[in-house]
Protein backbone atom coordinates (compact mmCIF):
# COMPACT_ATOMS: atom_id res chain seq x y z
CA UNK A 1 0.00 0.00 0.00
CA UNK A 2 1.47 3.57 -0.72
CA UNK A 3 2.66 5.01 2.09
CA UNK A 4 0.81 9.24 1.80
CA UNK A 5 -1.78 9.23 4.39
CA UNK A 6 -4.80 9.88 2.12
CA UNK A 7 -5.38 8.19 -0.99
CA UNK A 8 -7.97 8.01 -3.74
CA UNK A 9 -10.34 6.05 -5.52
CA UNK A 10 -7.89 5.21 -7.50
CA UNK A 11 -5.02 4.59 -5.40
CA UNK A 12 -7.23 2.10 -3.51
CA UNK A 13 -8.76 -0.25 -6.47
CA UNK A 14 -5.37 0.09 -7.61
CA UNK A 15 -3.67 -1.17 -4.42
CA UNK A 16 -6.70 -3.76 -3.55
CA UNK A 17 -6.97 -5.07 -7.09
CA UNK A 18 -10.61 -4.02 -7.44
CA UNK A 19 -12.71 -1.97 -9.75
CA UNK A 20 -13.00 1.83 -8.88
CA UNK A 21 -16.56 1.50 -8.95
CA UNK A 22 -16.54 -1.41 -6.45
CA UNK A 23 -14.53 0.76 -4.16
CA UNK A 24 -17.00 4.15 -4.70
CA UNK A 25 -19.52 1.67 -3.76
CA UNK A 26 -18.45 0.80 -0.88
CA UNK A 27 -17.83 4.17 0.05
CA UNK A 28 -21.23 5.50 -0.91
CA UNK A 29 -23.05 2.71 1.62
CA UNK A 30 -20.72 3.76 4.51
CA UNK A 31 -19.08 0.47 4.34
CA UNK A 32 -15.42 1.74 3.26
CA UNK A 33 -14.29 4.68 5.55
CA UNK A 34 -13.47 7.30 3.60
CA UNK A 35 -14.46 11.54 3.16
CA UNK A 36 -16.07 12.77 -0.12
CA UNK A 37 -14.58 16.22 -0.51
CA UNK A 38 -15.77 18.52 -3.33
CA UNK A 39 -16.94 15.65 -5.11
CA UNK A 40 -14.13 13.01 -4.72
CA UNK A 41 -13.05 10.38 -2.10
CA UNK A 42 -10.62 10.57 0.27
CA UNK A 43 -8.91 7.91 2.18
CA UNK A 44 -6.95 7.39 5.31
CA UNK A 45 -4.42 4.48 4.66
CA UNK A 46 -4.98 3.13 8.73
CA UNK A 47 -8.73 3.59 8.14
CA UNK A 48 -8.62 1.13 5.47
CA UNK A 49 -6.14 -1.33 6.93
CA UNK A 50 -8.41 -1.57 10.18
CA UNK A 51 -11.48 -1.96 8.15
CA UNK A 52 -10.37 -4.77 5.77
CA UNK A 53 -8.97 -6.62 9.18
CA UNK A 54 -12.33 -6.38 10.28
CA UNK A 55 -14.69 -6.59 7.33
CA UNK A 56 -12.60 -8.73 4.94
CA UNK A 57 -15.35 -11.69 5.98
CA UNK A 58 -17.80 -9.80 4.57
CA UNK A 59 -16.74 -9.02 0.85
CA UNK A 60 -17.06 -11.13 -1.87
CA UNK A 61 -15.46 -14.27 -2.22
CA UNK A 62 -14.03 -12.70 -5.97
CA UNK A 63 -12.93 -9.35 -4.29
CA UNK A 64 -10.88 -11.66 -1.33
CA UNK A 65 -9.41 -13.24 -4.32
CA UNK A 66 -8.91 -9.95 -6.39
CA UNK A 67 -6.88 -8.67 -3.58
CA UNK A 68 -4.80 -11.33 -2.66
CA UNK A 69 -4.10 -12.43 -6.61
CA UNK A 70 -2.61 -8.72 -6.92
CA UNK A 71 -0.78 -9.35 -4.18
CA UNK A 72 0.40 -12.11 -4.28
CA UNK A 73 1.75 -11.19 -7.96
CA UNK A 74 3.68 -8.24 -6.10
CA UNK A 75 5.54 -10.35 -3.42
CA UNK A 76 6.29 -13.09 -6.03
CA UNK A 77 8.19 -9.89 -8.00
CA UNK A 78 10.26 -9.87 -5.17
CA UNK A 79 11.08 -13.30 -4.89
CA UNK A 80 9.53 -13.41 -1.15
CA UNK A 81 7.59 -16.87 0.02
CA UNK A 82 4.07 -16.36 0.19
CA UNK A 83 1.98 -19.34 1.60
CA UNK A 84 1.06 -19.75 4.38
CA UNK A 85 1.66 -23.17 5.29
CA UNK A 86 5.23 -22.49 4.13
CA UNK A 87 5.83 -20.34 7.31
CA UNK A 88 4.33 -22.85 9.93
CA UNK A 89 6.86 -25.37 11.62
CA UNK A 90 5.05 -27.51 14.30
CA UNK A 91 7.18 -25.50 16.85
CA UNK A 92 5.07 -22.46 15.96
CA UNK A 93 1.95 -24.04 16.66
CA UNK A 94 0.31 -24.97 19.83
CA UNK A 95 -2.70 -26.70 20.38
CA UNK A 96 -3.32 -27.37 23.71
CA UNK A 97 -3.09 -23.74 25.37
CA UNK A 98 -5.07 -22.64 28.51
CA UNK A 99 -5.60 -19.17 28.82
CA UNK A 100 -7.13 -17.46 31.65
CA UNK A 101 -7.76 -14.39 29.66
CA UNK A 102 -6.90 -12.33 26.38
CA UNK A 103 -3.34 -11.15 27.91
CA UNK A 104 -2.39 -14.81 28.16
CA UNK A 105 -3.49 -15.14 24.99
CA UNK A 106 -1.33 -12.85 23.45
CA UNK A 107 1.19 -13.31 25.47
CA UNK A 108 1.66 -16.89 24.48
CA UNK A 109 1.07 -15.84 20.68
CA UNK A 110 4.64 -13.96 21.26
CA UNK A 111 6.27 -16.73 22.69
CA UNK A 112 5.01 -18.76 19.86
CA UNK A 113 6.50 -15.64 17.28
CA UNK A 114 9.83 -15.80 19.41
CA UNK A 115 10.41 -19.62 18.04
CA UNK A 116 10.92 -18.47 14.67
CA UNK A 117 14.30 -16.49 15.37
CA UNK A 118 12.62 -13.57 13.79
CA UNK A 119 11.70 -11.29 16.42
CA UNK A 120 14.22 -8.68 17.16
CA UNK A 121 11.96 -7.33 20.10
CA UNK A 122 9.53 -9.69 22.08
CA UNK A 123 8.24 -6.65 24.60
CA UNK A 124 7.67 -4.32 21.66
CA UNK A 125 5.85 -7.22 19.35
CA UNK A 126 3.39 -7.74 22.48
CA UNK A 127 2.86 -4.02 23.37
CA UNK A 128 1.82 -3.49 19.43
CA UNK A 129 -0.71 -6.97 19.52
CA UNK A 130 -2.32 -5.21 23.03
CA UNK A 131 -2.55 -1.98 21.35
CA UNK A 132 -3.55 -3.37 18.11
CA UNK A 133 -6.71 -5.41 20.73
CA UNK A 134 -7.29 -2.28 22.72
CA UNK A 135 -8.49 -0.04 19.72
CA UNK A 136 -10.59 -3.12 18.29
CA UNK A 137 -10.83 -7.18 18.88
CA UNK A 138 -9.44 -8.95 15.94
CA UNK A 139 -11.52 -11.67 16.86
CA UNK A 140 -13.80 -12.99 13.67
CA UNK A 141 -17.02 -14.23 13.86
CA UNK A 142 -16.91 -18.06 13.46
CA UNK A 143 -14.66 -18.20 16.70
CA UNK A 144 -11.03 -17.67 15.20
CA UNK A 145 -8.96 -14.22 15.33
CA UNK A 146 -6.50 -13.57 13.04
CA UNK A 147 -4.29 -11.52 15.59
CA UNK A 148 -1.73 -8.83 14.32
CA UNK A 149 0.12 -5.75 15.23
CA UNK A 150 -1.78 -2.67 14.77
CA UNK A 151 0.76 -1.24 12.05
CA UNK A 152 3.69 -3.45 10.00
CA UNK A 153 6.54 -3.51 12.68
CA UNK A 154 10.06 -4.19 10.73
CA UNK A 155 11.83 -2.76 13.28
CA UNK A 156 10.79 -5.17 15.58
CA UNK A 157 10.67 -8.18 12.89
CA UNK A 158 13.72 -9.69 10.50
CA UNK A 159 11.29 -11.34 8.22
CA UNK A 160 7.31 -12.00 8.13
CA UNK A 161 6.17 -14.44 10.40
CA UNK A 162 3.03 -16.31 11.17
CA UNK A 163 2.11 -18.39 14.45
CA UNK A 164 -1.28 -20.51 15.60
CA UNK A 165 -2.60 -20.97 18.97
CA UNK A 166 -5.55 -23.20 19.83
CA UNK A 167 -6.97 -22.93 23.28
CA UNK A 168 -8.38 -25.84 25.30
CA UNK A 169 -11.74 -23.80 25.68
CA UNK A 170 -13.06 -20.89 23.73
CA UNK A 171 -12.59 -17.44 25.90
CA UNK A 172 -14.29 -14.29 24.87
CA UNK A 173 -12.16 -12.39 22.44
CA UNK A 174 -14.41 -9.23 21.76
CA UNK A 175 -15.74 -10.95 18.32
CA UNK A 176 -18.79 -8.87 17.08
CA UNK A 177 -20.65 -11.76 16.81
CA UNK A 178 -20.60 -12.17 20.20
CA UNK A 179 -18.98 -15.34 20.22
CA UNK A 180 -16.27 -16.89 22.05
CA UNK A 181 -13.24 -17.76 20.54
CA UNK A 182 -10.57 -20.46 19.89
CA UNK A 183 -8.48 -20.20 17.52
CA UNK A 184 -5.91 -17.90 16.75
CA UNK A 185 -3.54 -16.62 13.78
CA UNK A 186 -0.72 -14.00 14.56
CA UNK A 187 0.43 -12.26 11.23
CA UNK A 188 3.45 -10.07 12.37
CA UNK A 189 4.37 -8.43 8.81
CA UNK A 190 7.21 -6.48 8.05
CA UNK A 191 5.09 -3.90 5.76
CA UNK A 192 1.32 -4.13 4.13
CA UNK A 193 1.43 -6.05 1.54
CA UNK A 194 2.39 -8.52 3.43
CA UNK A 195 0.16 -8.37 5.86
CA UNK A 196 -3.24 -7.74 3.63
CA UNK A 197 -1.82 -11.01 1.96
CA UNK A 198 -1.52 -12.76 4.48
CA UNK A 199 -5.13 -11.29 5.57
CA UNK A 200 -6.83 -12.29 2.19
CA UNK A 201 -4.97 -16.16 1.81
CA UNK A 202 -6.13 -16.52 5.52
CA UNK A 203 -9.80 -15.45 5.31
CA UNK A 204 -10.02 -17.60 2.08
CA UNK A 205 -8.67 -20.74 3.96
CA UNK A 206 -11.00 -20.15 6.37
CA UNK A 207 -14.30 -20.53 4.50
CA UNK A 208 -16.00 -23.44 4.05
CA UNK A 209 -15.13 -26.64 6.15
CA UNK A 210 -11.03 -25.85 6.25
CA UNK A 211 -12.11 -23.77 9.79
CA UNK A 212 -13.48 -26.93 11.69
CA UNK A 213 -10.81 -29.45 10.62
CA UNK A 214 -8.44 -26.99 12.20
CA UNK A 215 -10.46 -26.65 14.79
CA UNK A 216 -10.44 -30.42 15.26
CA UNK A 217 -6.93 -31.42 14.16
CA UNK A 218 -4.63 -33.88 17.13
CA UNK A 219 -1.30 -32.81 16.18
CA UNK A 220 0.74 -29.15 14.74
CA UNK A 221 1.62 -31.23 11.71
CA UNK A 222 -2.15 -32.38 10.83
CA UNK A 223 -2.88 -28.23 11.34
CA UNK A 224 0.18 -27.46 9.26
CA UNK A 225 -1.34 -30.34 6.20
CA UNK A 226 -4.70 -29.04 6.18
CA UNK A 227 -3.65 -25.82 5.75
CA UNK A 228 -1.20 -27.05 3.25
CA UNK A 229 -4.15 -28.80 1.14
CA UNK A 230 -6.42 -26.07 1.37
CA UNK A 231 -3.86 -23.92 -0.16
CA UNK A 232 -3.15 -26.22 -3.22
CA UNK A 233 -6.72 -26.22 -3.73
CA UNK A 234 -7.10 -22.93 -3.94
CA UNK A 235 -4.04 -22.68 -6.37
CA UNK A 236 -4.88 -25.55 -8.59
CA UNK A 237 -8.69 -24.19 -9.15
CA UNK A 238 -6.88 -20.42 -10.07
CA UNK A 239 -4.24 -22.00 -12.70
CA UNK A 240 -7.78 -23.93 -14.46
CA UNK A 241 -10.15 -21.08 -14.20
CA UNK A 242 -10.67 -19.22 -17.02
CA UNK A 243 -9.94 -15.15 -17.29
CA UNK A 244 -13.08 -13.66 -16.19
CA UNK A 245 -13.25 -9.37 -16.07
CA UNK A 246 -15.63 -8.75 -13.04
CA UNK A 247 -17.84 -5.55 -12.69
CA UNK A 248 -19.00 -4.39 -10.20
Amino acid sequence: MQNSEFLTLGDVAATFGWTTRFVERLAAVDQLPGTEVNGQWQFRREDLLEWLDRKIQTLDPVQVAGLEQKLEAELQASSRNIRIAERLKPEFVDLTFKPTDRTDVLKQLVNLANKTGLVISTAHLYASLAERERLCSTALPGGFAICHPRRPAPHILRRTLLAVLRTSDPIAFGAEDGQPTRLFFLIAAIDDRAHLYALARLTRILRGPTLQKLLQATTAEQLIQTIQEREHEIDAAEATAQPQTHSV
